[in-house]
């Protein structure tokens, strides 16, 4: 949480001061009332004044609201506290944020016109001032009681801002919108028989083909204000299940834009309904155009306990373990204040977890954080998230949205959480069915004891590992610029003939390498010897479309030409060059026959435009593929093995498997036996415990590593 300027009282005003302290045994917290303007007064220039006063979570308290709402980056803090941004409090000015006095004005306001409603009534809690933010002690008792606070609390109101980028529109929709869904969900009618394109042309028509329209455009800048990217939104609309949405003089409820959300994930492979512009409606239903809409960010409310994992009956270790969960899904959300990335979600745990502390350094509640883990999980795989790395170049509208990263040094055994949130979510990299440290009781048995050790004193992580590999290359790649064929072509060449190490074609371990483990019916694919079918139906089509650049003018030939280029032009050729004849044998022995010629026709760029289990949605592919490698870069192996890792590796750095790691780790040499931990690879064909079997076949060595 970010540090407001300080009070003072001015002239003729109360000596008393603004902040007395709070009695933590009884849970004390502080409200506000908002006092109305006068009838001679500007209802927008006057200057807010509030009565603060204390209440006890533990006994018997008024109803209240408790605000949600941006603080600002730390830049636009320093320059937000001005002279004309002054609220009074207990008769004392303050100097807030220009945001914070907007919140206050505009709260006033909407009281003012509804006096009687729930809004308006109750007393509000608003952190900035609610706490005492120069007491770093009073900070860490109050952000431990945040989860209470908002699950107590009546309702959450979410302020966005001021009016701006048709914002009023969009308000006005969403209202509507989400509430015909809501009586159409409530109905259990069909996802489609809301639908009226003759009364809701503001819904699904558009004068541009291919490209949203007012509303859903209005829409997508709404959702990409960056008050939706801030980690503490994540318990604030969690804990409660009234959460009213305020921006400018409008008025609208969570659930409702919940509703037209869940309404379009509903929708993703329906056909086009009738008298709907097809070109708009192929955004809708592709993650591309929530993408666009920025519905990514919307945070979904799902119960708690969906969370919860079960830990042999330890209550410690369960609610840690959901923490940590909590952590890793919200890892793209944005705070200020670096700690707040943990304890913004600790509310949703419980507060006897853990007590926030500000007096610590970022550094030490990081590394904390992970030796932690370590211990509750009795496994590294808390290691998956950390790593040194390199921060990605980031579009000028992501740099205007994206607080800079603060300068830390974590040791790389330990995730940098403020850094991870400027790069990515896990989401592209990680799958839950990756064991790549599986196995390792069978070649380095510890009775008792596990094969590591943290040594606090100088932050350093002893353990044993397996050198799977040496990285020979390293390629950044781009679809829409060819260097991705580029490498596919040179990979395929440097192997002269030879399968890949695994033993499948080196262009199958190409497709496995750009799916990441899946295939579009969601079946493993990782396994020595995929289904042919399977390859055929999922994998394929969606690999080739990946070869086709973005600025290419016959698309079609290119295509054509990618599949000559390949050997792949005819069935023979797929199965030699795609599927190899290893897999097709046991597909004949489970069959009883060869993949159908049928099956193997290539998917044209008509494609690009289907859905289904034959032909996957490829806009949804190629975007996801494309996103991935601007963040990710491709490597080869020593041996032949491909993969991706963080930007930033080199010739030299080595692939390596740590006991119940599910991923495999590059780790770098620093001097002695000290290396530094470059974050998680995806190494087809090292995903499974395979790395073990290396070693009993001499062609991997168990190594002893001193991180730092």
């Amino acid at each position: 949480m970010a540090t407001p300027a300080a009070s003072e009282p001015g002239a003729g005003q109360t000596k008393t001061p603004l902040y007395t302290p709070l009695n933590q045994d009884k849970k004390e917290i502080r409200l506000l009332r908002v006092a109305p303007y006068g009838s001679g007064d500007d209802d927008v220039l006057s200057v807010c004044e509030c009565t603060m006063f204390k209440a006890s979570l533990t006994e018997p308290l008024p109803r209240y609201n408790a605000f949600s709402y941006e603080w600002g980056y730390t830049q636009d803090i320093s320059v937000g506290y001005k002279a004309d941004n002054i609220v009074v409090v207990n008769g004392h000015r303050v100097q807030v944020t220009k945001n914070l006095v907007a919140l206050l004005t505009r709260y006033r306001n909407i009281a003012q016109a509804i006096p009687d409603s729930d809004i308006a009534r109750p007393p509000v809690w608003i952190d900035a001032l609610c706490i005492d933010q120069s007491n770093i002690e009073e900070r860490n008792s109050q952000v431990a009681l945040m989860g209470t606070i908002y699950s107590r609390a009546q309702s959450t109101l979410s302020w966005l801002g001021e009016s701006e980028d048709d914002s009023d529109y969009a308000m006005d929709v969403i209202s509507r919108t989400g509430l015909q869904i809501l009586k159409n969900m409530s109905a259990k009618k069909d996802e489609m028989d809301w639908i009226d394109v003759e009364n809701q042309p503001e819904l699904w028509r558009t004068e541009h083909p291919r490209r949203l329209n007012r509303f859903w455009t209005s829409l997508g800048a709404f959702m990409r204000r960056t008050y939706w990217t801030r980690a503490w939104i994540v318990q604030e609309v969690m804990l409660q299940s009234t959460v009213v949405i305020l921006c400018g003089k409008l008025i609208c409820h969570y659930m409702q834009l919940e509703a037209i959300h869940l309404w379009l994930r509903n929708c993703r492979g329906r056909p086009c309904p009738p008298g709907v512009d097809a070109g708009l409606w192929e955004l809708l239903s592709t993650r591309v155009g929530w993408y666009q809409m920025g519905l990514n960010n919307l945070q979904k409310r799902v119960p708690l306990g969906s969370k919860r994992q079960e830990t042999g009956g330890d209550p410690e270790r369960e609610s840690y373990t959901m923490w940590k969960t909590w952590i890793i899904s919200t890892v793209s959300k944005q705070a200020t204040e670096p700690r707040d990335k943990l304890y913004s979600v600790l509310g949703l745990v419980g507060s006897d977890l853990l007590r926030p502390d500000y007096s610590a350094s970022v550094e030490r509640v990081f590394a904390d954080f992970a030796a932690r883990s370590i211990c509750m999980e009795g496994g590294l795989d808390i290691l998956n998230h950390a790593g040194h790395f390199e921060l990605p170049e980031l579009a000028e509208e992501d740099r205007k949205r994206t607080p800079p990263a603060t300068n830390l040094f974590v040791p790389t055994w330990a995730p940098n959480w403020d850094q991870i949130s400027k790069t990515y979510s896990f989401t592209w990299f990680f799958n839950q069915n990756d064991k790549a440290g599986d196995g390792w009781e069978q070649i380095y048995p510890v009775l008792g004891e596990q094969p590591w050790l943290l040594d606090s004193s100088n932050n350093t992580l002893v353990t044993p590992g397996i050198v799977a590999d040496t990285i020979s290359l390293t390629r950044t790649c781009d679809i829409g610029d060819g260097s991705w064929l580029s490498f596919c072509l040179d990979y395929i060449r440097s192997r002269a003939g030879q399968p890949y190490p695994t033993g499948v074609p080196p262009l199958q371990a190409l497709a496995l390498l750009l799916t990441r483990g899946h295939d579009f019916s969601r079946k493993p694919l990782d396994p020595p010897f995929p289904d042919a079918e399977t390859l055929l139906r999922g994998v394929l089509p969606g690999f080739f479309l990946t070869l086709v650049t973005e600025n290419s003018k016959d698309p079609k030939e290119e295509l054509r030409q990618a599949q000559e280029t390949f050997g792949l032009s005819n069935p023979a050729g797929v199965i030699k060059n795609f599927i190899g004849t290893a897999a097709v044998a046991i597909h004949q022995t489970q069959t009883g026959g060869e993949p159908s010629a049928e099956k193997s026709k290539f998917a044209t760029p008509d494609a690009r435009r289907s859905t289904g289990l034959d032909v996957p949605d490829s806009m949804d592919f190629n975007h996801s593929a494309r996103g991935g490698m601007s963040l990710y870069v491709a490597f080869v192996t020593s041996r032949g093995y491909l993969g991706w890792g963080r930007k930033g590796l080199q010739k030299g750095d080595q692939v390596c498997i740590l006991p119940t790691c599910r991923m495999p780790l590059i780790l770098r040499h620093v001097g002695g036996l000290r290396y530094i931990n470059l974050g998680a690879s995806r190494v087809p064909g090292l995903m499974h415990g395979e790395a073990v079997s290396c070693v009993r076949g001499r062609t991997a060595r168990v190594e002893t590593f001193h991180i730092v």
